[in-house]
Order: structure tokens, then sequence, then C-alpha cells
């Protein structure tokens, strides 16, 4: 995550947490699995990706939203 934070700064948001020290987070996200990706447009929840993606996936995704 933090190659992509860095390839794509000017661009978006990457922000992380740790769902078992945060679950009232991960709650409002409705997150019930580690790792996961959600992917926000706008504000809105555009793409939800429950399992470990590679780099080259994770990177497609965002071209794609950009």
């Amino acid at each position: 995550m933090n190659a992509i934070r860095t390839k794509y700064a000017e661009q978006l948001k990457v922000t992380t947490f740790n769902v078992e020290a945060d679950p009232e987070l991960s709650a409002d996200y409705n997150i019930k699995s580690a790792p996961s990706i959600i992917v926000k447009k706008n504000r809105n929840v555009v793409e939800r990706i429950p399992r470990f993606i590679d780099k080259e996936q994770l990177e497609t995704i965002i071209r794609y939203y950009l």
C-alpha cells in the first residue's frame, strides 16, 4: 500500500487501519474479513475487494476510477 500511496499521491488518498483495533470503523464499512480494500469516489463506495490482490490488479482498479 505504501508504493500505491506514493505513486498516486497527487490523485488519491490511501488510508489503512487495523480492523481489530477499530471495530466500530470496520462495522461502519461492513468489513467482514481482512485484508479488504474499499474504493471510494466522491465519498461513495464504488468497489469492495474482500481479499488480497496483487499490486498490478489494484493499479488496474485505481486507473479505472481515476
